[in-house]
């Protein structure tokens, strides 16, 4: 017990001396699995959020008038033809029998498009008589692409744990860990998306909001964090909700000498995030709302009571935590809901109180669960139903929100730690890479 007191100690001291590094290892580290492990264009919305950073280095900034929404250049569908085919794998005869079956992608077919995806997968082609060597740099390309996504990702996540380290105790960092390290969350960062820099800010923002409430600090601190909130407003707008709900625990504090700052604070966020808006919404498609949509503009509450339904299903929780490539690889349901319960666990314990908004943290938790469900509703281009990932960002204030009901020493802390990051290892090495991701993809086919 003596070693290992002494172990936990010297651990806790280099991440006491070094928080941000320790975690900026970490977090590249686990991301490198996911790089090496899921084949490509096969993370959610994936090959959308590529084809849209190469039409902007085309210098197509707003959306393409007319486009339609969610069209694929025929390489990326090409690839792309594993979701919900459970019997597919990702192997080089399959994409050698696509090379062969497809024909030549002609003038005429690259400059009139299809909307349909299939008709966009038919028209691939590519040389067969170019050698791999001819693809280095494609290749070489894909691979920094998620790379440097992971790397962006993780400096992001890694700044908001040095904030959480300098201004709270053991408990509140080790929570901003076990909500950063989800490995959803570390999957979507290592992906050619925008959603691991929208993740990351969200953490960013939420850490800078709650140090800011814990010191009364203003100045710099608050340039800060508003700065990264209004970048989140622009990466996905819904998620202002979180620092709108810090910004305003801390303003109730002192309503009269903050209510100037707070104000000037609502319109830096919200401007910019609404002019965006207001100018590309003449750009998205004008299609029509599926029946099942249509039931639910005519039915709200009544979609409201069957996502709330949803909330006590394993549906959410495995999205959020473990439920890899296109919804279709997710880690065995008893392993999800062990691994929940452990991060509950870890949330409900504390060595000493620390100044933190519980209110503020649950009204923004219910605010954007409302917003995300609402979006669902009235806004005919999204698709399906919310999936788990889209509740990433409101982690951290779940699990420091939660009743605290376990006193420990400072012993039984860094033992927590120990306990929580033990559970970790085994659910990211075994449940979720081996039993999902290699499974899903690199396995003999199902029978």
């Amino acid at each position: 017990m003596d070693t290992l007191d002494s172990l936990l100690i010297a651990m806790d001291g280099a991440v006491r001396k070094a928080p941000a590094k320790v975690f900026f290892a970490g977090f590249v580290l686990c991301g490198l699995f996911f790089i090496a492990l899921m084949p490509p264009y096969q993370t959610p919305d994936e090959p959308a959020h590529l084809l849209r950073a190469c039409r902007m280095l085309q210098g197509e900034i707003l959306p393409a008038a007319g486009a339609p929404h969610g069209a694929f250049v025929p390489e990326v569908k090409a690839v792309s033809y594993l979701p919900w085919q459970m019997n597919a794998r990702f192997s080089l005869e399959k994409l050698r029998e696509i090379i062969k079956t497809s024909p030549p992608l002609d003038a005429r077919a690259a400059a009139l498009p299809s909307a349909d995806p299939k008709d966009e997968a038919e028209k691939f082609f590519t040389p067969t008589l170019y050698s791999p060597a001819a693809y280095a740099p494609v290749i070489a390309a894909l691979v920094a692409a998620k790379l440097f996504s992971l790397l962006s990702a993780a400096a992001v996540f890694a700044a908001g744990f040095a904030v959480v380290s300098r201004a709270f105790t053991a408990r509140e960092r080790l929570l901003y860990a076990v909500a950063a390290f989800l490995p959803m969350n570390i999957h979507q960062s290592a992906a050619c998306s925008a959603d691991g820099v929208t993740l990351s800010l969200s953490f960013l923002a939420t850490a800078l909001g709650l140090a800011m409430f814990a010191s009364d600090e203003e100045g710099k601190p608050h340039a800060l964090f508003l700065c990264v909130s209004a970048l989140l407003g622009l990466c996905k707008y819904v998620y202002i909700v979180i620092p709108f709900a810090l910004e305003t625990a801390w303003l109730l504090k002192a309503p009269a000498k903050r209510i100037a700052r707070a104000a000037g604070f609502a319109a830096a966020v919200i401007v910019p995030a609404a002019l965006w808006a207001a100018v590309v919404n003449g750009y998205m498609p004008h299609v029509g709302v599926p029946a099942e949509q249509a039931g639910r503009l005519l039915h709200p509450l009544a979609a409201f009571a069957a996502a709330l339904k949803t909330c006590f299903r394993c549906s959410y929780m495995q999205g959020l935590i473990a439920n890899f490539g296109w919804y279709d690889a997710p880690a065995p349901r008893f392993n999800i809901q062990l691994y929940f319960c452990a991060m509950l666990i870890t949330a409900s314990a504390y060595s000493a109180r620390a100044a933190l908004p519980h209110l503020a943290g649950w009204a923004a938790i219910i605010c954007l669960y409302c917003a995300i469900m609402l979006l669902q509703i009235i806004a005919p281009f999204i698709g399906g139903d919310a999936q788990g990932r889209y509740f990433l960002p409101m982690m951290p204030l779940l699990l420091l929100s939660v009743p605290r009901f376990i006193k420990l020493s400072e012993r039984g802390m860094r033992l927590l730690c120990a306990f929580t990051a033990a559970h970790w290892l085994y659910f990211f090495l075994y449940a979720c890479l081996y039993s999902a991701v290699w499974s899903r993809y690199w396995s003999a086919p199902l029978q």
